[in-house]
């Protein structure tokens, strides 16, 4: 008599046709992200070639011939994040709010600076914006409504014992971190306008990649106890990228300070970066200087990439006046690193280690 739990040959071939369909799947999810950031440069590329003018932001290419591919790239870039799963919960909650936020930075777009509604390549300026905007961010909404009920729905039916669905309690903390990011949007939206629930989205996104970009950094970070554990690494990724960003925003202050402008940039970089130095000195160091013993092939990597997110970013904000399109370097500056970001997790994960979330068979 056959034993119960014997593995049949059978059985082995489907687990692993469904572990390298799983993989595929991940191989093209990538692929994907990293070549909608390759599009979304060459059609802004193209359109600065043929006007001869570069626009204050990526989101005022909105309303030129590259309107299509910025809000075809946000959609599949907002898709194809949700749907990768992350290394650990926090992750994945991250990469979740930031696809989340990624398709609202398209359908609700920011209003054309009037300074250049000069610039030659204008789409109509009679179609109604706001009406498209009302209408793309309501169905996407629906849209998510249906795929969490519609998920709800299988998982139960699929279920052998008929047991109602329970969630884990990092699920429970997602769903509350999303609803909790809807609500501002809306919030946004309708107290100060499309503008700035298109400016909050756009920060969701930034963030968002930014986490998980440090997360992939400090993964293999051990703790006093020698242990790896998600706590640890939020805490030296949080403590090293908040050095840096506070880091960038002295430095910036001083050149501000240096050409005769408010020192208060200055100031709230040195008091900030005090602070951070006296709480957070250990996690500081760690960030900065990983013990060799705790970083793989990858690791130095992402924290590269985390720390030109997170130094970028607020130099160029906070640099002295008179800088020219501050806001499209600033999201040119986030840009590159994620599609370097999600190359090097290409090539990563091209191959799957066993037990990654990757090698295991769909359920």
């Amino acid at each position: 008599m056959e034993s119960l739990n014997e593995v049949r040959p059978g059985d082995l071939d489907i687990a692993e046709h469904q572990r390298e369909y799983a993989h595929k799947t991940y191989r093209y999810l990538r692929i994907a992200l990293v070549s909608m950031v390759g599009a979304i440069l060459a059609a802004v590329a193209l359109e600065w070639l043929d006007s001869r003018e570069l626009l204050g932001s990526f989101s005022a290419y909105y309303y030129t011939p590259v309107h299509a591919i910025f809000i075809g790239w946000l959609v599949l870039t907002g898709i194809c994040m949700i749907a990768i799963r992350g290394l650990s919960d926090p992750e994945d909650i991250a990469l979740n709010i930031a696809g989340l936020c990624a398709p609202i930075v398209a359908f609700v777009p920011t209003d054309f600076p009037d300074a250049e509604l000069t610039y030659p390549n204008l789409i109509d300026d009679d179609l109604p914006v706001g009406d498209f905007a009302l209408n793309s961010a309501l169905a996407f909404g629906f849209a998510g409504l249906c795929s969490v009920a519609l998920s709800i729905w299988l998982n139960r039916r699929s279920g052998a014992s008929g047991n109602p669905l329970s969630f884990t309690r990092s699920s429970k903390v997602g769903f509350l971190v999303a609803g909790v990011t809807v609500a501002l949007l809306i919030g946004a939206y309708v107290a100060w306008g499309a503008k700035a629930a298109h400016s909050l989205a756009a920060a969701g996104l930034i963030i968002g990649l930014w986490f998980v970009a440090t997360a992939n950094g400090v993964r293999n970070l051990r703790d006093e106890k020698g242990q790896k554990t998600w706590r640890h690494h939020l805490d030296v990724g949080l403590s090293g990228s908040a050095f840096l960003v506070v880091g960038a925003i002295t430095f910036s202050g001083l050149l501000r300070v240096i050409v005769g402008e408010s020192p208060v940039a200055l100031l709230v970089g040195v008091v900030l970066m005090a602070l951070i130095v006296v709480v957070r000195r250990a996690s500081v160091r760690k960030f900065l200087f990983p013990p060799a013993d705790e970083v793989k092939m990858y690791d130095r990597t992402y924290l590269c990439i985390a720390g030109v997110m997170a130094i970028g970013a607020p130099v160029i904000a906070v640099w002295p006046q008179g800088f020219e399109h501050r806001t499209f370097w600033i999201e040119l500056v986030e840009l590159v690193p994620f599609g370097v970001f999600w190359i090097v997790q290409t090539i990563e994960h091209w191959d799957p280690e066993p037990g990654s979330a990757e090698s295991q068979p769909l359920r």
